[in-house]
């Protein structure tokens, strides 16, 4: 992060001078208009957060008009910067909903007088005074922000604003059940996008992991169990450890893919009408089938877990799954807040919700062995001992041979 900060303020400081001491009135406004258009996109960006929609082509119009006017037309700003507020006030008056204009024309208006206006006075300064008490500015303003930064290193560990922040980062303290040392990590906040189920081979054993449960899910894992099948693949394994749920319908289709008949799960609650999914007589393999699950497994992970093994088409091993096989409702509060309420279950198929004790495995794997070992080893081991469990009850011991 140092080094990336040097090199940028190092190119940018040679373009600066250049154009400082080189450059006429427009090639400054040429260089100057990219860095306050993208000021204006990250600033917009944060208001998007906020569930604002400020038009924003007419914003950076307007920005561009304001610019303009300072680099050529300096005494004219003042009415400039007005009429820019006015046109960003009209664009807004398009909305569909009239509740939208007030917010919307207030958050473009504020980007022009917080970032528009700024960036247009460096422009006046220049037209005016020259490139003396721009670069003086441009100095004080890397100065300013080469200090914050190595003082927020050395002692800021928390955004003063962790709404507004973009943030790129996130400060965990982590506590795992049976375990007394809490773990410090930091999490890079970015779109997660799971790993389609793949297969691996365990001598006459296949392994298929599934991440998680979402658009697309159940007919990939078909296609890799079908191909698993065709092999010659007479047991499966299917693991839902660290799947963390997803979407309700994946996850009953890729049960109902194993599953030639039976209840797949009900849905009841209070005030909710009652559903209930059945397997239909197509399934895409016929082998032995385990399936994989510890604490880590939720939601739709476990309904997935419960319907192989409540329907006797096979085994769940591994140990007790997390307990959240619930559906919610995002209640309204008149403070402005709101309030997520559990208004509906899902069950095992002999109708027993999965709640807070969560989904009970037919094969319990016995973890004291690991119990020597010290905590940060018992985390990286355990997943790989259930696996050896579950190919043991298959009967086999061979180490992996494909991926």
């Amino acid at each position: 992060m140092l080094l990336q900060r040097i090199l940028t303020g190092a190119v940018l400081i040679a373009v600066v001078l250049l154009v400082l001491f080189w450059g006429p009135p427009w090639v400054f406004f040429l260089a100057m208009a990219p860095f306050g258009l993208l000021a204006l996109w990250e600033y917009l960006e944060l208001v998007a957060r906020t569930g604002s929609a400020p038009p924003r082509w007419p914003v950076y119009a307007a920005a561009l008009g304001v610019w303009a006017v300072a680099a050529w037309f300096p005494r004219h700003l003042m009415p400039a910067v007005i009429g820019g507020v006015l046109v960003l006030f009209l664009s807004a008056l398009g909305r569909r909903q009239a509740a939208e204009v007030l917010p919307a024309s207030a958050a473009s208006a504020f980007a022009l007088l917080y970032i528009g206006v700024p960036f247009a006075f460096l422009l006046d300064l220049f037209a005016w005074h020259g490139y003396r008490i721009v670069l003086c500015l441009f100095l004080l303003v890397w100065a300013g922000d080469t200090a914050a930064y190595f003082v927020g290193r050395a002692l800021g560990r928390h955004k003063l604003a962790p709404v507004l922040s973009p943030g790129k980062t996130v400060d965990l303290r982590l506590l795992h059940g049976g375990m007394s040392k809490r773990r410090d990590v930091t999490v890079q906040r970015g779109r997660y996008d799971a790993p389609d189920p793949t297969m691996r081979e365990y001598g006459d054993v296949a392994y298929v992991r599934i991440p998680y449960f979402e658009d697309g899910t159940a007919a990939k894992f078909a296609s890799v169990v079908a191909k698993a099948g065709a092999s010659g693949k007479k047991k499966l394994i299917v693991d839902v450890r660290d799947n963390a749920g997803g979407s309700l319908d994946e996850a009953i289709a890729a049960a109902d893919s194993l599953l030639s008949k039976g209840l797949i799960t009900a849905w009841s609650g209070r005030r909710v009408e009652p559903q209930q999914w059945q397997a239909d007589a197509e399934t895409v393999y016929d082998g032995e089938v385990q399936v994989l699950v510890d604490g880590s497994s939720a939601g739709t992970a476990e309904i997935f877990a419960a319907a192989i093994s409540g329907n006797k088409r096979g085994k769940a091993t591994g140990l007790p799954t997390f307990g959240y096989a619930v559906s919610q409702k995002l209640v309204p509060l008149t403070s402005g807040g709101a309030l997520y309420v559990t208004v509906g279950h899902f069950t095992t198929p002999d109708r027993k919700p999965i709640t807070e004790q969560g989904f009970r495995p037919d094969n319990m794997v016995d973890m004291t062995p690991l119990a020597v070992k010290k905590e940060e080893e018992q985390e990286r081991a355990r997943d790989e001992y259930i696996l050896q469990e579950a190919l043991e009850l298959f009967g086999q011991k061979q180490a992996k041979t494909a991926a």
